[in-house]
């Protein structure tokens, strides 16, 4: 048996409207069923517990119309690749089936689906990196600067302890 699901958060409209449209069309959900799955922005499982036969000619009319689905085999919770099956798209048709391709027992209760986790954002990166220190742990450091390299190779020479290290650690004061 196989499920079927959208894959992704439909933001653009023409996607959206193609959705609606199909969800009746080919599966026959109900304008208040499409409703609460658009809340959602139709992300998540449409249909399960169908055959891949049934599951290929509901997938031709939405892959036609730029509506992704992915084919789940629920047996062993797997991915499966619709072009390896054989659906070969044409261009969209204005109307696909006179009747649903599967019955109301195979269609989800979209009631009863979480609601998307919203996507936060990131927190802010930092502009200066975290730097640990190699010796003592610590990640009280700061970056040396071109300009006191050059101070101390210049006063020191080659005996310089700033060559080719890039950082100071202010705890316990070495360079690495």
């Amino acid at each position: 048996m196989y499920q079927q699901e959208i894959p992704m958060l439909l933001t653009n409209k023409k996607e959206q409207s193609n959705a609606k449209w199909l969800l009746q069309e080919v599966l026959g959900y109900t304008q208040t069923e499409i409703n609460e799955m658009e809340k959602r922005l139709f992300k998540g499982t449409i249909v399960q517990h169908i055959s891949i036969d049934q599951a290929l000619l509901i997938a031709k009319p939405f892959l036609e119309n730029n509506v992704s689905l992915c084919l789940i085999d629920e047996e062993q919770d797997k991915l499966m690749d619709y072009s390896a099956l054989g659906v070969k798209l044409e261009t969209p048709k204005s109307h696909y089936y006179d009747q649903p391709i599967v019955s109301r027992e195979h269609l989800i209760n979209p009631f009863n689906q979480p609601a998307p986790v919203p996507i936060t954002s990131l927190p802010p990166k930092s502009s200066t990196p975290t730097i640990t220190c190699p010796y003592c742990k610590s990640t009280d450091t700061k970056k040396i600067s071109a300009g006191s390299r050059w101070l101390s190779t210049g006063l020191f020479g080659l005996a310089s302890g700033k060559v080719g290290k890039q950082w100071h650690c202010n705890k316990c004061k070495s360079d690495f």
